[in-house]
């Protein structure tokens, strides 16, 4: 039988005596956890600092430990004991809810996502004085709160959709190496790519994407989009400068990596002309394979600024595919040997960690419905 558990995370307020652990931690957001949990699970546990896994009728006595406080290396660890734990006490087939910070939920939802579990986080975003107020809003929904909540919290789904509907009004993704400017390219925006044999878990005709970026997002900055494109593609002839693109000085490592290919320079800040001529093969290999891919965009016609609609799209979109859903095991991003890159399924390592802000959804497709159609 298929449960939903809820997993909530403890508090710092506690009762000063042993107790059961639901009745242990006595702060407002932790009531309204345990209230929501109550109501919509099957079976749910307490995620504690200190005792990994708690079953809340557990006795425990009050102590003063925190995730906090915790370093990424001691955040994996406690990832793991919980993970181990909740395989004992779970199947693959379960929901799972998580009413928790980001801290406990870093390590902790990939390992239950490549497990083959349906991960849910209806208070993902929303700041600990406006949890309360959240989990309230989906307790009081007229349907059942447990499917208002799933479908609340489905964001990346919603994304996705948002994002099948853009590639409608461009006329579908564009080959990079077949890149024109024409009238129908905007100066700016946000590109997203999509990479040959990279589908979404479960699908073998849905893409995912596998990067996302924007350019010139300083004041006065002159950069285009289809600049940016171009300088991740590299020259018509096939060459390209990868000190101009953290993307293709990516993906260069990851052939070193998997090829085994001589270039000691690739990662040289200051080469000579000799070594820059040295490296040409390589170029022509990242060119080739990042001309492979596909990019769509979303026009967005704001002055740069670092407060920008467009860096606002950026960092929300990177926060919130990041982690979600797995490469496949031949993906060249794994070459890299870049944690970063291993840990977000996407060839990005700036703002993968970027909490989604509450009105993204809403936002990016306020701006998709003011794009026309190419």
């Amino acid at each position: 039988m298929v449960k939903t558990v809820v997993l909530i995370s403890c508090v710092k307020r506690k009762r000063d005596c042993r107790s059961k652990a639901k009745d242990l931690y006595i702060s407002p957001l932790f009531r309204a956890e345990r209230a929501y949990a109550e109501k919509f699970a099957d079976t749910w546990y307490i995620l504690s600092a200190k005792h990994h896994l708690l079953d809340p009728e557990k006795e425990i006595c009050p102590y003063e430990q925190t995730l906090n406080d915790a370093n990424a290396t001691e955040r994996r660890k406690w990832s793991n004991e919980v993970f181990a734990s909740l395989q004992r006490c779970t199947s693959p087939d379960d929901k799972i809810i998580m009413v928790a910070g980001e801290k406990y939920c870093q390590y902790l939802v990939p390992l239950i996502e490549k497990r083959g579990n349906p991960v849910l986080r209806p208070t993902r975003g929303y700041s600990m004085g406006r949890i309360p107020g959240r989990l309230q809003e989906l307790m009081s929904k007229e349907k059942s709160g447990l499917h208002m909540s799933f479908q609340d919290c489905n964001e990346i789904e919603i994304f996705y959709e948002m994002l099948d509907e853009l590639l409608r009004r461009i006329n579908g993704p564009r080959r990079v190496s077949e890149l024109r400017r024409d009238s129908s390219f905007p100066t700016r925006g946000v590109y997203f790519y999509y990479e040959d044999g990279q589908m979404r878990p479960g699908s073998p005709t849905l893409r995912r994407v596998v990067r996302i970026g924007t350019h010139g997002l300083k004041k006065n900055s002159k950069s285009t989009l289809y600049e940016r494109l171009c300088r991740h593609r590299g020259t018509k002839a096939g060459g390209g400068n990868h000190r101009g693109s953290i993307f293709r000085h990516h993906v260069g490592i990851a052939l070193i990596n998997k090829f085994n290919i001589d270039c000691p320079t690739w990662i040289k800040k200051k080469p000579t002309p000799e070594e820059r001529l040295a490296e040409r093969p390589l170029e022509e290999k990242v060119s080739q394979y990042i001309g492979n891919m596909q990019v769509a965009w979303l026009s967005i016609p704001d002055k740069p600024s670092r407060l920008s609609l467009r860096g606002y799209i950026e960092r929300n979109a990177i926060g919130l595919l990041s982690g979600k859903e797995p490469a496949t095991r031949t993906w060249m991003g794994n070459q890299t040997r870049n944690p970063e890159i291993q840990r977000s399924y996407l060839w990005n390592v700036k703002l993968i960690d970027h909490e989604l802000e509450p009105d993204f959804l809403e936002v990016f497709r306020n701006q998709l419905r003011r794009m026309p159609n190419s």
